[in-house]
């Protein structure tokens, strides 16, 4: 068994770096240390002897990333730390909180706070999205974290934020994301109506240049290079991590123009992402 003995510690998963970017600068304020859940899923068991617990994640598909979920059941000791919980979106969060709760309840866990907050969307459709609203959404973390951080050094239980369907109303509504997103989403829906989600593969085209980064960016080790050439397999995170960080914009999903932004977080570097990436030593 694994064991973790951190006062404070922040668990996060980061394909582009939003993640990342929130555990460093609340484990700066806390004075806690982050930890990258994917070179720990190996561990199997993990043994907590924390006094505080964060989790940091993006919302996949209205819910934390499996390999999040996966990462939590292996816990241990939880029953008596303080958790919390900060996922952010590109769309909506939906009742993602609310889910990771149960997910946190089965190892005995409960979340003292959860808050979302909407970050620079990366997925299909994410270049509906201006940049001018972007910058809003990183100032808005900027504003918030101190905050944030001091109600996790106080242990507030907040419990789980309501639900914002207002706020997100208001971005696709009055910012016309959704007017923008119907010819993407058309595209989508007629590829995978007719060939399949197989369609949706990640594929390289003619500008793969062999450098190797894609496979050394994913956190879970799904990508290796055969001929010179990304090989996908079949355990893929949907983190985007490989064709955000890809320098020659090679990759695509099934080599389908699905309106994706090429984005990662501008405050946060290939070169720490790759280092956090490597297998976590005892």
């Amino acid at each position: 068994m694994h064991i973790i003995d951190e006062e404070r510690v922040i668990f996060y998963f980061s394909g582009t770096g939003n993640s990342l970017k929130i555990a460093e600068d609340l484990a700066e304020l806390t004075d806690a240390k982050t930890m990258n859940i994917a070179p720990l899923l190996e561990k199997k068991s993990i043994m907590m002897k924390s006094e505080t617990i964060g989790f940091v994640f993006p919302v996949y598909d209205f819910k934390a990333p499996e390999v999040m979920n996966q990462f939590v059941s292996q816990l241990k000791g939880i029953e008596s730390s303080y958790l919390f919980a900060i996922c952010n979106y590109g769309i909506a969060p939906s009742k993602s909180l609310n889910k990771f709760q149960k997910e946190l309840q089965k190892v005995g866990g409960t979340l003292d706070l959860g808050l979302s907050f909407q970050m620079p969307h990366n997925g299909i459709g994410s270049g509906n999205f201006s940049v001018k609203r972007h910058q809003q959404m990183l100032a808005h973390w900027e504003q918030e974290k101190t905050k944030i951080a001091k109600k996790i050094m106080k242990h507030e239980k907040d419990g789980i934020e309501k639900s914002k369907p207002l706020e997100s109303m208001k971005v696709f509504l009055f910012q016309g994301v959704l007017f923008k997103s119907i010819p993407t989403f058309t595209k989508l829906l007629t590829k995978v109506a007719f060939h399949g989600w197989d369609a949706l593969a990640y594929t390289a085209n003619e500008n793969c240049n062999n450098c190797g980064i894609c496979e050394r960016i994913c956190p879970v080790h799904n990508i290796h290079m055969e001929n010179g050439k990304p090989i996908w397999g079949d355990h893929c995170a949907n983190c985007f991590a490989c064709l955000q960080w890809c320098p020659q914009q090679a990759i695509t999903l099934g080599n389908t123009n699905l309106n994706i932004l090429r984005y990662h977080h501008p405050d946060v570097s290939l070169e720490e992402l790759l280092k956090n990436n490597k297998p976590f030593s005892d």
